[in-house]
């Protein structure tokens, strides 16, 4: 059986073999790469010579690494001309050559670009921005002047440095009342669980942080305190309305309790990190572009068969009509906006009801989901049903698919042939080499690793034979 490397098969004929695949997904796995090789050729090559083949190939299909930089601001150039609206925070540092300041180059530090249509759409979305904990907040003011310039949006984040030191930078543009600040329970409980490592007391303080009342989020944080003191003076270093729905007031975060919606956007840019930096920004152009085109089709189309909410908001609004059914209401003024409910308990609770008190006016209910989710709970419905009211009057606006097609309402610009761009007379654009991947050695991954990547239920290894845990 041939398994062994063959000294012909360098990285230039194993780059000619998976460009085709390297073009087809950037991202694509180095292992998945020296399985084709195996599978073709029957010699199994080594990783770093597979990983050097990768390299050539996305090279030679996007752009050399280098040169990508110096493409950049003419790139960007391109996107404004075109692309009307197109927002560019490019900022360097000055290039010497030794002690020698060069005058007609400047080191790459950080860019920021949004399109006119994403800054357009964000004025009908959730006003809630998750921020994943491997993003580093460099460009925070051009984000919040440019992008999200409306007053109280609420920002989900770890508690990287990083992020607080961009968010104290700011100073009052990014404070109560103009912003608000608050936390991923996932993150929190993850701290938790390094500093705690106790599970279940973990899945308590996830559930504390769900809990949309006063009332419940103290009952349970008495357990919590009664079964471990210690445990809730470390809860207690945090502000709670840092990481409790319940002290949410307002319903800020829309019912958001994690930054898991920062994944789609690395859905959307995937495969992006691997490629050079013009081609990432490319990237972002071309996709961007088929997705408003595509999401916006489809509002329009569900539009036309005459729906007017989305299918996740009518899955939970009938669900709530299932038990409102059951519900007592009691009216309680003449304008029809105030009353009380009872609401009949499971057994296990051990009592016959629950009673809640309602202003629609004030869009209140004792429960706390009307508030939090900004549509209807089941004790509004049953209250709505009482009174023969259209419930629909009390659903927030970005349920609405209207909403949600105003959000992809507005188009891409193409971006016309490079015979027609404005000619650019800056600066030639280098990449900072203290910043290069060395070029010996197996590569390591760049990836930023948070109290996220810790494993919960890893095990320790033991020796083979007198299963001890390994020091």
């Amino acid at each position: 059986m041939i398994s062994q490397d063959h000294s012909k098969l360098d990285s230039n004929m194993i780059c000619r073999q998976i460009q085709a695949l390297v073009q087809q997904q950037p991202s694509i796995n180095v292992s998945v790469l020296i399985a084709e090789i195996k599978n073709r050729y029957g010699y199994t090559t080594t990783y770093r010579k597979v990983w050097t083949a990768k390299q050539k190939a996305v090279e030679a299909a996007f752009g050399n690494w280098e040169e990508s930089y110096n493409e950049l601001p003419r790139w960007l150039s391109a996107l404004q001309q075109f692309v009307p609206g197109t927002i560019v925070d490019l900022e360097t540092q000055p290039a010497y050559d030794g002690p020698y300041l060069v005058r007609d180059a400047q080191i790459f530090h950080r860019v920021f670009w949004s399109f006119s249509a994403c800054v357009e759409a964000f004025k009908y979305c959730k006003p809630v921005i998750q921020i994943d904990g491997t993003i580093f907040m460099a460009n925070t003011k051009a984000l919040c002047c440019c992008v999200t310039p409306q007053q109280g949006i609420c920002f989900i984040s770890d508690r990287h440095g990083s992020i607080k030191s961009a968010f104290r930078s700011l100073g009052r543009e990014m404070s109560a009342p103009h912003a608000y600040h608050v936390y991923c329970i996932r993150h929190i409980s993850a701290n938790f669980m390094r500093r705690f490592r106790n599970k279940e007391m973990q899945r308590i303080v996830v559930n504390i942080g769900y809990l949309q009342t006063i009332q419940d989020f103290n009952y349970w944080y008495g357990l919590l305190r009664d079964n471990d003191e210690e445990a809730t003076r470390w809860l207690d270093n945090i502000p709670r309305e840092k990481w409790a729905q319940a002290f949410d007031k307002g319903g800020r975060r829309y019912d958001h309790m994690t930054t898991n919606f920062a994944e789609c956007v690395n859905l959307v840019l995937k495969g992006t990190r691997n490629l050079p930096i013009t081609a990432m920004v490319k990237s972002t152009y071309f996709r961007l572009a088929e997705l408003f085109l595509r999401k916006g089709v489809q509002a329009q189309a569900q539009i036309a068969s005459g729906l007017i909410f989305s299918e996740s908001l009518m899955k939970a609004i009938q669900e709530n009509q299932q038990v409102a059914s059951s519900i007592y209401v009691r009216q309680f003024d003449r304008e029809e906006k105030s009353f009380m409910v009872d609401e009949m308990s499971p057994p296990q609770y051990g009592r016959q009801s629950s009673t809640f008190r309602i202003n629609l006016r004030s869009h209140w209910c004792d429960c706390g989901a009307f508030q939090t989710l900004h549509f209807p709970c089941r004790h509004v419905l049953a209250a709505c049903s009482h009174i023969r009211l259209h419930w629909e009057e009390y659903v927030d606006n970005v349920y609405r698919l209207q909403t949600v097609f105003k959000v992809y309402r507005k188009e891409f610009e193409p971006v016309s042939n490079e015979g027609y761009w404005n000619p650019y007379n800056g600066p030639r654009l280098r990449p900072n080499i203290m910043m290069r991947r060395p070029t010996k050695g197996r590569p390591k991954s760049t990836r930023i690793h948070n109290e996220m990547d810790i494993r919960e239920d890893v095990q320790r290894k033991r020796r083979g034979s007198c299963r001890n845990e390994r020091t």
